[in-house]
């Protein structure tokens, strides 16, 4: 859900992406009223959502524990948010209703957060100068092949470039990206 290339806690070190950060104590009151996300969206901003995963069905769960999703779509006549997020080992879609966006927001919690505690949304910067700097590449390889692994999840290290290249087999080839 979040770009595994860059040190997760950094953000800002992500180079050539536009980006909007939504401090978690705001996100209730904007989530109330979804037309702000709604307009991230049609401006092709993906989001990266914080989310207690007890109030969103997708997860299946009792748990009050908080998670990350992406939304990368709006359903206005459903109100429905389209995301995605890992089960198992594919990343797969699914929706989540504007009601239980609020919801989630209402009960969300994680008070020890290591990382910043909010929405961030993201797209590509069409300014970026799209010349690779392939000693900060080779570093980020490096840096990967010798972070932890999961090998349930497969989202870190070797693992999420594996994941990445078979999801990007299945999309339309596109240079730029």
């Amino acid at each position: 859900v979040i770009f595994r290339f860059e040190n997760l806690i950094d953000y800002e070190s992500i180079q050539g992406i536009k980006r909007v950060f939504i401090s978690h104590e705001f996100l209730e009151r904007l989530v109330m009223t979804p037309e702000y996300l709604i307009d991230l969206l049609e401006r092709k901003y993906y989001i990266n959502m914080p989310v207690s995963r007890k109030a969103i069905a997708f997860y299946e769960t009792e748990f009050n524990d908080h998670h990350h999703m992406l939304i990368y779509g709006v359903d206005t006549e459903q109100k429905e948010f389209l995301c995605k997020d890992y089960r198992g080992r594919s990343f797969v879609s699914f929706r989540c209703s504007f009601e239980e966006l609020i919801q989630s927001a209402k009960i969300y919690s994680n008070p020890y957060a290591t990382e910043s505690n909010g929405m961030l949304a993201y797209k590509i910067d069409d300014e970026t100068n799209e010349t690779i700097n392939y000693s900060k590449l080779c570093v980020e390889f490096t840096k990967l092949k010798n972070e932890y692994v999961l090998d349930d999840l497969g989202t870190y290290g070797v693992n999420a470039i594996d994941l990445f290249d078979r999801d990007i087999c299945k999309a339309p080839i596109d240079s730029r990206y």
